[in-house]
């Protein structure tokens, strides 16, 4: 609180960040918004590494090993995240779950960090009938070779800062849905394909993927990281 109040200037990533900010440090006046750059060479590099598990990555599925899962016939779907409430990880599932009755050859890969919720969503996985088409894995450092091989990623979030996961999936050429919030809502400067905010909008965004109508986004990604840094040298300049 006293940071941001006695700071000269206090950078957020996104617009939607400007008044939770501003009621921390009791002034707007100092708030700049410079978005996360996106360092997509790095992405590509650590997509063309073999998949690695960590020490602590703990991983829980019923369809076999990751590659098991990655070379099924059916498409796959991935979500990276925390297992904590904001990230919507229980209506993306059950929305999976009801989507694999018309299409039950489909896989979910979840892979999230720290959390309160792994056991209460192996827990759910498990009351579902088509749990067995997910899995789970938690503390992986480097995603990306997983990423890169799946057909779709889903952001259920309830609400986001600004959502770099989204960047690094479309760097990988992953189309992207996300729900319909204020974190996510940068998409549409980019042609991006957003949901409505609920289970069955997630359900419906699965379902135009399958028709064809999700695509990647559109953005030069050296333009883009150009600008944000230039944002950034004139804060400093000023």
């Amino acid at each position: 609180k006293e940071v941001y109040s006695k700071s000269d200037k206090v950078c957020v990533v996104s617009n939607n960040l400007v008044e939770p900010t501003s009621e921390i440090g009791k002034r707007s006046d100092n708030i700049h918004v410079i978005h996360n750059l996106n360092n997509y060479s790095q992405i590509l590099e650590d997509s063309d590494k073999e998949i690695t598990f960590d020490k602590d990555t703990v991983y829980y599925s019923k369809a076999g090993d990751i590659g098991e899962v990655l070379s099924k016939p059916g498409k796959k779907f991935i979500t990276i995240g925390r297992f904590s409430p904001e990230k919507g990880l229980e209506r993306l599932i059950k929305a999976f779950n009801r989507f694999c009755t018309d299409y039950p050859d489909s896989q979910l890969i979840i892979i999230g960090g720290h959390g309160v919720l792994y056991d209460d969503t192996v827990e759910l996985i498990n009351s579902l009938e088509y749990g067995g088409n997910i899995s789970l894995m938690k503390g992986i450092s480097n995603p990306m070779p997983i990423l890169k091989q799946c057909d779709l990623f889903i952001m259920p979030s309830y609400y986001e800062g600004w959502g770099i996961v989204i960047m690094e999936a479309d760097t990988l050429d992953v189309p992207v849905i996300a729900t319909d919030i204020k974190g996510t809502q940068w998409m549409l400067d980019y042609d991006g394909n957003l949901v409505e905010d609920s289970e069955d909008g997630i359900l419906n965004g699965m379902h135009e993927f399958m028709k064809g109508n999700i695509h990647t986004l559109h953005i030069d990604y050296d333009e883009y990281n150009e600008e944000i840094i230039s944002d950034f040298y004139s804060l400093i300049d000023d």
